[in-house]
């Protein structure tokens, strides 16, 4: 199997990023090192690493965007099965060797581990939330679009990381990340006729969770997650399953959560005023996407989403931006939507 790694101005995170790959307890994987220009010693690292272990294949590639440099890795990676990888990630002990023993045991188009979702607070202590669906082998179309539900909830069409991929099915779809919408795109694709997916309790694959940069615009994150809400449904209904309450309740949840997301966002940038920030809180709390999944969820499953999902359904902007600012002190309920649009953004 082939895990692609890009990498710019990784120097700081590299290192554990390679050794989580060639220290696997799992000698049959070509790792393929995708660098893009970078102003530090990421090159130099990744040519060392190289010189030491065959197995490492380091490309250079004349790009800014992770998705196109995934590509470009793609091009040189010679196994059965691919895994794309960012360079704040790493992977836990035997996660590969347990991915690819399910995924080759049962022909699979994709294992899933479950994500450790990683981050760092004011004090420099690490916390980590673990996501994914339960654990299950699922054989037939059949069977894994009656647990999709399942793998919404779990974050597995929020990227496109961590996720070990048929190549033959991703030649065969002509899937290129750089050419895709956005990640959920991707995966929605891939996923739309997959017959044998997995997902495997005891691989862990740890996901850092970063910062947005000021110069994102939260209009864009707001757009992203509103690609994300069709994408998905469009998906459900090209299943015929546009009408199933625990799939369509999945997707409404995982909206509003990518919504609480830019609303917090919004919300910790200071290089804008109250009011301007009110503003754009009202644009996001009252678009259409945002009152359908406030709808659907009355009653039924809104109340869980913690303390922002009240005045989003009240449409009291204000009080969103209240709320936000002391998300942090109950624990906000944004969860892997949170990195998503970050993630995005920070490597784009």
């Amino acid at each position: 199997m082939s895990v692609v790694l890009a990498a710019r101005d990784a120097e700081a995170t590299l290192s554990r990023a390679l050794e989580s790959v060639l220290g696997q307890a799992f000698d049959a994987v070509q790792l393929v090192a995708v660098v893009m220009p970078s102003r530090d010693r990421t090159l130099s690292i990744c040519e060392h690493a190289a010189e030491r272990n065959v197995r490492l294949d380091v490309v250079e590639a004349d790009t800014l965007d992770t998705l196109v440099a995934f590509d470009a890795g793609l091009e040189v990676a010679r196994g059965s099965y691919v895994l794309f990888m960012r360079q704040e990630d790493w992977l836990g002990p035997r996660a590969l060797e347990r991915l690819v023993d399910t995924a080759a045991r049962d022909g699979l188009d994709a294992a899933l581990p479950q994500r450790s979702c990683d981050s760092l607070d004011a004090h420099g202590e690490r916390h980590s939330r673990m996501e994914g669906a339960p654990g299950g082998v699922y054989r037939s179309e059949s069977a894994f679009r009656a647990h999709a539900h399942e793998f919404v909830e779990g974050g597995a069409f929020d990227e496109l990381t961590g996720k070990l991929f048929s190549r033959t099915r991703i030649d065969d779809l002509a899937l290129r990340a750089g050419l895709k919408r956005d990640e959920t795109d991707y995966l929605a694709t891939f996923f739309e006729d997959a017959e044998r997916v997995a997902s495997v309790e005891n691989a862990v694959y740890h996901a850092a969770e970063l910062p947005v940069p000021e110069t994102v615009l939260d209009r864009e994150l707001f757009e992203r997650c509103e690609r994300a809400y069709m994408r998905l449904r469009e998906m459900a209904r090209s299943w015929g399953m546009g009408s199933d309450e625990q799939l369509a309740l999945a997707i409404h949840r995982s909206h509003l959560l990518r919504i609480i997301s830019c609303i917090e966002e919004v919300c910790a940038r200071r290089n804008i005023s109250s009011i301007e920030r009110c503003a754009r809180v009202r644009d996001m709390i009252e678009a259409p996407s945002t009152r359908e999944a406030v709808t659907a969820l009355r009653g039924v499953g809104g109340r869980d989403l913690g303390i922002m999902y009240g005045p989003i359904a009240r449409k009291n902007a204000l009080i969103c931006c209240l709320s936000a600012r002391f998300a942090p002190l109950f624990g906000s309920k944004a969860g892997r939507s949170s990195s998503t649009s970050h993630r995005d953004a920070a490597v784009a």
